[in-house]
């Protein structure tokens, strides 16, 4: 096995489906989503810089309502 220097690290060619969500919604907008789903999307709004308004729709089904909001106003929400 050879040890290599000066090798850079490719980009990323495509983005997960959660960060393109994210790029698709306005800040205000809202989705539908399984309890998992919705705080793995708030993980991947808060890494883009969002944070994320959930609250239960549905609470037999398990199903939350998430809302992007921007990242230093949401607090009062």
């Amino acid at each position: 096995m050879k040890i290599e220097s000066g090798i850079e690290i490719p980009k990323r060619i495509s983005r997960g489906k959660w960060q393109r969500l994210c790029d698709d919604m306005n800040v205000g907008d809202s989705v539908l989503l399984t309890h998992k789903e919705a705080h793995v999307f708030r993980a991947t709004m808060t890494r883009l810089g969002f944070k994320a308004v959930i609250r239960t729709e549905d609470k037999e089904q398990g199903l939350v309502r998430v809302w992007k909001c921007e990242g230093s106003d949401s607090d009062s929400l």
